[in-house]
């Protein structure tokens, strides 16, 4: 500032940058005030003006910036999802330990200049215990990025300024914040939070989790529901006997089964310990640990169709009984199925009427197969009606292999969640 007489200036900034500019026996005082400050979390700036070459202190300027009330909890919940939360802050180093005390955050905590005396190999070693980062610079974040890649671990960072783009920029997931954040900060990012709140964060990946494990039986559940009639074309070619299906009769399970039922499996809601997981490999397919199961329940759906049509067939019912029969149980085997695929626990743990868009899913099939067999469309797809003792037979098979497989889910396994 240039007054009339003189020229002033005026300093602000981080305290133990500041004093090195006044009268050293003031020093210790200012400095021991601003840590008792930053102790308790709040963030300190020195002021001091300069006017005919003289610099005088005129006072620590000290700033309450609580962190939101549910970011401990989210915090909280990121660790039992097996995500660690790690504090990058150009704040004092006692702030960024109070605050990381106040929100859960654990580990032993460093200032960014020390970062600059270790290799590599010692950075990701300390990275390991290690969890709050103060003073440091945007070569600090980058190396701590570095590093934390190195040891294998995927890493999201948020920023919001022009020195944290590289960062973002580099990390596997750049979230940038949308309210605060720079042009050049969302630019280098993959995700823009548009409330720039932690939870947020937290939030999109339980979201993510539920998603994937919705795919996952979204492709389970189509597999299971068609190999089984595959081997019971192959089998009935090899040992000469009459299809139990038609061309027209696969196309109509195809049509009932892998329809609704399997987009209403999108529809499922998140497992109760989703986020009590640890993180899933990233190198894992998705189909890991379910080719037993498949097996498991291919050989299941066969064994019951093919039993079931030659026990119609030895019976004495006619061939398009046998094939009409064969054809109910299973349609509703593969309804079922959809039920059972819903979680790794038995279906009274997670509730029968908790997904209602797949009760849906099941019923209009079955309305469509009662429809099929009970007006003229049966001469069409070469089917007769059913007496009820047949259905009885379809619904007790169908049911009873469902209820195996939901029993299964009784015995320990590590690859359930």
């Amino acid at each position: 500032m240039k007054t009339k007489h003189k020229n002033k200036f005026f300093l602000k900034g981080a305290p133990e940058k500041i004093v090195m500019f006044i009268d050293k026996k003031h020093r210790k005082e200012i400095l021991e005030k601003n840590k008792e400050l930053a102790k308790k979390g709040l963030r300190v700036l020195a002021c001091a003006e300069e006017s005919n070459g003289k610099t005088r202190f005129v006072g620590l300027v000290a700033m309450n910036d609580p962190p939101r009330r549910t970011v401990k909890a989210s915090i909280n919940l990121a660790k039992n999802a097996g995500i660690r939360t790690i504090m990058i802050t150009g704040d004092n180093l006692q702030t960024a330990i109070a605050i990381a005390k106040d929100v859960g955050i654990e580990g032993a905590a460093m200032e960014g200049n020390h970062i600059d005396e270790l290799t590599k190999k010692q950075l990701q070693g300390i990275l390991k215990t290690t969890s709050v980062f103060a003073r440091v610079s945007p070569e600090h974040k980058l190396r701590i990025l570095a590093a934390l890649q190195s040891n294998g671990e995927i890493v999201a960072m948020s920023g919001d300024g022009v020195n944290a783009a590289p960062a973002l920029k580099g990390a596997h997931v750049g979230i940038a914040m949308g309210k605060v954040g720079t042009e050049v900060a969302r630019e280098a990012s993959s995700i823009v939070l548009s409330d720039d709140n932690y939870s947020t964060i937290v939030s999109a990946v339980e979201e993510g989790r539920r998603i994937y494990d919705n795919i996952r039986k979204f492709v389970v559940y189509l597999l299971r529901a068609n190999f089984d009639e595959l081997l019971l074309i192959i089998t009935v070619i090899v040992l000469r006997i009459p299809l139990p299906y038609l061309p027209i009769h696969i196309l109509w399970i195809n049509l009932m089964t892998d329809g609704l039922p399997a987009l209403a499996l999108g529809m499922e809601k998140a497992e109760p310990d989703i986020m009590k997981r640890p993180p899933r490999n990233a190198k894992e397919h998705l189909l890991n640990g379910e080719w037993g199961s498949l097996v498991v329940v291919g050989l299941l759906a066969f064994a019951a169709a093919f039993t079931l049509f030659l026990w119609e067939l030895s019976s004495g019912s006619t061939l398009a009984q046998a094939r009409s029969v064969t054809l109910t149980m299973s349609i509703i085997f593969e309804l079922l199925l959809a039920i059972n695929i819903r979680s790794k626990r038995p279906i009274w743990e997670i509730g029968f009427f908790s997904n209602p868009y797949l009760l849906i899913a099941i019923t209009i099939p079955i309305f469509l197969q009662v429809a099929l067999l009970y007006t003229p469309l049966n001469v069409v797809f070469h089917l007769v009606p059913l007496p009820p003792i047949e259905w009885v037979k379809a619904c007790s098979i169908a049911f009873g292999c469902v209820f195996g497989l939901e029993l299964m889910k009784l015995i320990p396994n590590k690859d359930r969640t």
